[in-house]
């Protein structure tokens, strides 16, 4: 009688993955014990503006028409020149399809000011951008950058041959991780992982086949 033998568990990386693409993770009979996979989401768009001395109420930053979903929005603003107190700290605002969505906390001081990230719904033939609340002070230099990241959740198959062998969703900036029984799933031509939405890295976990032996 013949057993089949198995070396330890190990990990294998699952590179970058999009949407509508597929990855050959393993080309050999093996056993499937987990996977451990983080949802990406897709390209980012990034727009980047310069006003000086801006009136009340000016565009600094904005970026085109976006497809309808979720983003990510992480906005940076900066000031340069001759800025002054009560008027333009605190001057900015994120404007998501039209609304505010949050305020700026900036000191009224040249220099560069990183922001709280926050998830939005952009709406069809909505923008985000960047305006300046009161008129920025005479010789200031107004400037934001905007990176939108879509946010929509990831979906995955991980396939052995046309057999369906596993399968996740998993929220944008979240990770799935799970681990299977002692026995695992015997695979017995390869693992490919195939992804339906979103974009996704990380890795599985696989006992590698060794050879037949005697009982």
């Amino acid at each position: 009688m013949s057993l089949l033998a198995y070396q330890g568990t190990r990990a294998v990386t699952v590179p970058v993955t999009a949407a509508g693409a597929s990855a050959p993770l393993i080309s050999a009979p093996c056993r499937l014990k987990g996977w451990s996979l983080t949802s990406l989401g897709g390209k980012s768009t990034e727009a980047d503006g310069t006003q000086n001395a801006p009136a009340a109420n000016t565009v600094i930053a904005n970026t085109a028409v976006v497809p309808a979903g979720d983003y990510s929005v992480a906005w940076t603003v900066e000031l340069e020149g001759t800025v002054a107190a009560g008027t333009d700290n605190d001057n900015f605002q994120l404007r998501i399809n039209s609304a505010t969505a949050a305020t700026s906390l900036n000191l009224a001081v040249a220099g560069e000011y990183p922001q709280a990230s926050l998830t939005a719904t952009v709406t069809p033939s909505g923008t985000v951008a960047v305006r300046n609340n009161l008129a920025g002070s005479v010789g200031s230099i107004y400037r934001a950058v905007i990176v939108l990241t879509p946010a929509d959740p990831a979906a995955v198959t991980l396939l052995d041959g046309q057999q369906t062998i596993g399968q996740s969703s998993i929220p944008y900036g979240f990770s799935d991780t799970e681990f299977l029984d002692e026995e695992g799933i015997y695979v017995s031509t390869s693992i490919v992982m195939s992804v339906q939405f979103g974009s996704v890295n990380g890795c599985i976990y696989v006992k590698d086949f060794i050879e037949s032996v005697k009982a």
